[in-house]
């Protein structure tokens, strides 16, 4: 078999979970000896639709080929591509799907190309559905693609409404590329707070589905019982922030809150995971996370709501605590997770060994190819 390979969708330049999953996965494609190339947009997001200060990333360019050629809304591009993709004569294509949006592009591709397609799905229906996600989501179904879902969730919703395809699934990998394991008093140094106290994590965007106004909720309501615990909030408000800044304020939980609205860049993510003693993952509705997978890496307990297949990263309270969303519950798994500090770390480490790269591409060659 050739084993020359495509990945469509966002990488470098761009920034944000999907292209650093793409990433991360062409790059395990390419130490098995595969030829890749990354094929990726001059264009994605309209302002409109994109609610953060910038869709770039300020990382250097990963040791991959990638060519910028896809505007998202100009068809124009998109045989640009097809030519560029039929020239290279790829064994297979894989292509992410996250936001229907994006597939409006994928699609028209996928229905063209004359390799075996694979689609990744992240999540089938977006965390935050427009009018037109319905249409855009079936359109991309009938592509004649391969699908594999990356979560039992995701999985699920696949057999529920399009019963006629035949997905596979395989979990979200580790990621292994956010830097090095450090002592906690490194990372308090490095983020200039306090080594002696207790630190939850939130990670990652801010938007309303994660749950964030539970959790504050949840740590005010427990503040007294752990006098030494603090917040850390870091990562990009996509909702207004004196949303939270009024729940921190009405609550005096203004010396207990740590909060770096910005983009956390990769080499940026370390210090965090690395202060905190557990991440917590609040969310109202979810598939799964790879804020949860960045946490096994980094061997710390999540602490995460029963929804989508969130549950399966806290391996049924092995790793983590999994609780209801709701805000006297996660105060109550926050006390959980401190009384079990110390039975999480075996587990995690051997979920952390199990679950890699190297498993997902092995699923890809073996199973979708």
């Amino acid at each position: 078999m050739e084993k020359r390979i495509v990945f469509l969708g966002p990488v470098h330049p761009y920034r944000g979970g999907i292209a650093s999953f793409s990433e991360r996965l062409a790059l395990e494609f390419q130490s098995q000896g595969w030829d890749v190339r990354c094929i990726t947009f001059t264009y994605q997001y309209p302002k409109l639709f994109f609610p953060g200060k910038n869709q770039y990333s300020e990382e250097s360019k990963p040791d991959l080929d990638i060519v910028r050629m896809i505007h998202s809304l100009n068809p124009f591009t998109w045989k640009k591509a097809l030519s560029a993709i039929t020239d290279f004569n790829p064994t297979i294509v894989v292509c992410p799907h996250w936001n229907p949006l994006m597939s409006w592009s994928s699609t028209w591709l996928l229905k063209r190309i004359e390799a075996k397609k694979l689609v990744l799905v992240h999540n089938l229906f977006p965390h935050e559905p427009r009018f037109y996600d319905n249409f855009l989501i079936k359109r991309l179904m009938r592509s004649s693609a391969k699908f594999l879902a990356l979560s039992s969730s995701v999985y699920s919703d696949i057999k529920q409404h399009f019963p006629q395809l035949n997905p596979t699934q395989h979990s979200h990998p580790i990621y292994d590329h956010y830097g090095n394991l450090m002592s906690k008093q490194q990372a308090a140094a490095i983020l200039e707070v306090p080594s002696h106290k207790d630190y939850l994590l939130f990670f990652g965007l801010v938007r309303a589905y994660k749950g964030l106004r539970l959790l504050l909720q949840a740590f005010s309501s427990i503040k007294d019982e752990l006098p030494n615990l603090n917040l850390v909030i870091a990562g990009e408000f996509y909702e207004d922030q004196q949303i939270y800044n009024k729940i921190i304020s009405d609550n005096q939980l203004q010396d207990r809150v740590i909060i770096n609205n910005q983009f956390i860049a990769d080499n940026q993510v370390a210090p965090y995971f690395n202060l905190a003693d557990a991440v917590v993952l609040p969310y109202v509705h979810a598939t799964q996370s790879g804020i949860g997978r960045i946490a096994t890496y980094f061997v710390k307990p999540i602490i995460v709501t029963d929804v989508g297949s969130l549950a399966e990263q806290a391996k049924g309270g092995l790793t983590g605590v999994v609780t209801k969303p709701q805000a006297k519950d996660i105060a109550l798994a926050i006390k959980e997770c401190y009384a079990k500090s110390n039975t999480f770390a075996k587990n995690i480490q051997l979920e952390k060994e199990s679950n890699t790269w190297r498993g997902l591409y092995n699923h890809i060659v073996n199973e979708c190819v």
